[in-house]
């Protein structure tokens, strides 16, 4: 599991992850004042999913585990969904990148 710290309180920001098996995975973040929220799309080869809410979540791409083999775990200080512009680069949310084995750990502990 890796942190993902490059996020900042830039409102659009593009970057490109790099997973275990060097798999090059886009992601790309924005944060909606009108929402008070941050919301992403990320690409890997050929998957594609726009406009996802960040939540605070074990695993925000859960429903496509069987289909890329990675995850995304947010997790912040108090439970609650980040909303504020800075709570990454604050600390009071983070985000990580997961491993096929990190998602079927969290599946495990979690979804039993």
């Amino acid at each position: 599991m890796k942190l993902i710290d490059r996020i900042t309180d830039n409102a659009f920001q593009n970057m490109t992850l790099t997973g275990n098996a060097g798999q090059s995975i886009k992601l790309s973040m924005r944060y909606m004042p009108s929402q008070q929220g941050w919301f992403m799309d990320v690409s890997y080869e050929g998957f594609r999913l726009y406009g996802v809410r960040v939540v605070a979540s074990p695993n925000m791409l859960r429903a496509y585990r069987n289909k890329i083999p990675f995850g995304l775990l947010c997790t912040t200080k108090e439970g609650v969904d980040p909303y504020r512009i800075n709570d990454f680069e604050a600390g009071y949310a983070k985000m990580y990148l997961m491993t096929a084995d990190d998602v079927m750990e969290i599946e495990a502990a979690v979804y039993g």
